[in-house]
């Protein structure tokens, strides 16, 4: 009987056919001031391609604190201000009475933006 899943390195394979991830690699390691680690790049892979923070932290032999902190303060903040600088995305603005926090940001809409920019099956690319 054949699964309806695709393997984790199935998704991966799918992603890097659909994005350009060297670009968006090398796009965030300009925001970010040094290239992204290879447990960036894998964090990320994961993520784009759906996983939460617990499949994720198994997959890579991880601690699943560990997955959550890179995703959610390493990232996700590299994305967000990528999209911004690209105007892909508006500024965030602080959360009602709390001058330095930013609104949550979503990793689906991230997947829709970044397709925008570094999908592949866009003639502009």
């Amino acid at each position: 009987m054949t699964s309806l899943y695709l393997s984790l390195e199935e998704e991966l394979e799918l992603l890097e056919n659909q994005l350009n991830l060297e670009k968006l690699y090398n796009d965030l390691g300009r925001i970010k001031g040094t290239p992204l680690s290879p447990g960036q790049r894998e964090i990320l892979h994961l993520k784009l391609t759906g996983h939460d923070i617990d499949t994720i932290a198994e997959y890579l032999g991880k601690d699943p604190r560990v997955v959550a902190v890179e995703c959610s303060r390493s990232l996700k903040e590299y994305i967000q201000e990528l999209l911004v600088s690209e105007g892909l995305m508006p500024e965030p603005k602080g959360l009602k009475g709390k001058s330095n926090a930013k609104p949550k940001a979503n990793w689906s809409r991230f997947i829709i933006l970044l397709d925008r920019k570094y999908g592949k099956t866009q003639a502009s690319r």
